[in-house]
C-alpha cells in the first residue's frame, strides 16, 4: 500500500509525521484487503518534498487493530443512523 504525501517535512521528522497517518492507512488497508482478499504486507508513506519513504510494515499489527476499531465505529454509526 503506497500513500504519497505532500507535507513539507524534513527528512529527520518523517518518521514522526508518518505515525500521524496510521488511522488513515488502517482504513486504506482494510478497504484494500476487503476488495482483493489479500493481506496488506507493507504500508509505505512517501513524502514527496523530502523524498523520504517510511514503511510502517512493523506497525502492521497496530494498523490491523486500528482497522478493527475503525470498522467497529463504522458499524456503531450505521446503527445510530438506522
Amino acid at each position: 500500500l503506497f500513500d504519497f504525501k505532500t507535507d513539507r517535512v524534513p527528512p529527520y521528522a518523517a518518521q514522526d509525521r508518518a505515525q500521524r497517518y496510521q488511522g488513515q492507512l488502517a482504513a486504506y488497508a482494510y478497504a484494500l484487503e476487503t476488495l482483493t482478499q489479500k493481506p496488506v504486507v507493507h504500508c509505505l508513506l512517501w513524502f514527496l518534498h523530502s523524498g523520504v519513504g517510511i514503511d510502517l510494515a512493523g506497525e502492521n499489527e497496530k494498523i490491523k487493530k486500528i482497522s478493527l476499531t475503525f470498522l467497529q465505529k463504522i458499524c456503531e454509526i450505521q446503527l445510530i443512523i438506522l
